[in-house]
């Protein structure tokens, strides 16, 4: 199976997506089939249809050949199998529940054979990735039929979030960025996803074919966003409540247990040293950082932090006497 958007070889400049899947029987190209979606398409839809006619090219071979013995089938993409066949809930879930029923009636019905799917990186050593990848960009370059212009659901998501990331990036760069977040964690434009760090504590990433991945609880990733915003329960956030109705804070409030006033959050991942051990053990592999930015730049360092707040569950909770009223 092969799955394009491309606008190679097209007079419109439009990127067009398009799909083939080729089978293969005895060393030799028994059928292919190739198809062009549109130009408002994603890979994502390209992949759904790579998929949808190989599994049709498969019904047609086994019906016409009356096959018996295993059956093969190869994507180039990575993703393609966790997403299609992926049973939880998710947004494609239900393109999960049709390839499952489309697979269960063809082994249902042609009880003598097997079907193993398989991701295999793309070469050009490789016979059928090679024809599937000529197909599929020929197909890429014919022409459009009315009912291809729709857009997809897909297509309008994607649209609708590259719209938003770039309102997004806008702000960015129009906004004076003096709050805490932008020098710690937010020193890049959005890009449409969660920091880095959120991800490792959340799903995990992958990077340089390494993954990177430290769960900690949601009370955990609350007190880190907290910490990043400078709300989180230290001596220097009771200073901005400033209130007619509201007594001055005194230094008992605003100081760290160690101390140190004000208690701020710099101070609390850096300096403090009553968690100075911790600090050795999970900030200093990289060498000590000595800003805040620095335990952010790197998924070494991104691990490191939520060992360290996870180990001293500093800012966890807020003091009782700051409790107004």
């Amino acid at each position: 199976m092969s799955a394009t958007v491309s606008n190679k070889g097209r007079h419109d400049d439009k990127s067009v997506a398009a799909a083939a899947a080729v089978m293969y029987h005895a060393r030799t190209e028994w059928g292919h089939t190739k198809s062009v979606l549109g130009d408002k398409r994603t890979q994502e839809d390209s992949e759904v249809e790579a998929f949808r006619s190989a599994l049709l090219l498969l019904g047609d071979f086994v019906k016409e050949n009356d096959y018996k013995g295993p059956v093969l089938l190869v994507t180039g993409s990575a993703t393609a199998l966790h997403r299609f066949l992926n049973f939880s809930q998710h947004d494609t879930q239900y393109l999960s529940l049709e390839f499952a029923q489309t697979i269960d009636t063809l082994l249902t019905t042609y009880t003598q054979i097997s079907l193993t799917i398989e991701f295999a990186k793309k070469s050009s050593a490789l016979v059928g990735f090679k024809r599937a990848r000529h197909l599929v960009l020929e197909a890429a370059k014919g022409p459009l039929a009315d009912s291809q212009y729709p857009p997809s659901i897909q297509y309008q998501r994607a649209e609708s979030k590259a719209a938003a990331v770039s309102a997004w990036e806008r702000q960015y760069y129009d906004n004076p960025r003096r709050s805490q977040a932008y020098d710690s964690a937010l020193t890049t434009p959005p890009d449409g996803r969660m920091h880095l760090i959120l991800r490792i504590a959340s799903t995990g990433v992958q990077a340089k074919g390494q993954v990177f991945s430290q769960r900690v609880s949601r009370e955990i990733q609350s007190t880190l966003t907290r910490l990043i915003t400078g709300h989180a329960f230290t001596g220097a956030y009771r200073l901005m409540f400033k209130h007619k109705n509201l007594p001055l804070a005194t230094e008992e409030e605003i100081a760290c247990v160690c101390g140190a006033v004000p208690e701020d959050t710099e101070h609390v991942l850096l300096h403090c040293p009553l968690t100075h051990e911790q600090r050795l053990r999970h900030l200093s592999e990289d060498g000590a950082p000595d800003s805040l930015r620095k335990l952010f730049d790197s998924p070494k360092r991104c691990i490191g932090l939520l060992r360290f707040l996870a180990e001293t569950r500093v800012c966890v909770k807020p003091r009782v006497t700051w409790e107004p009223g």
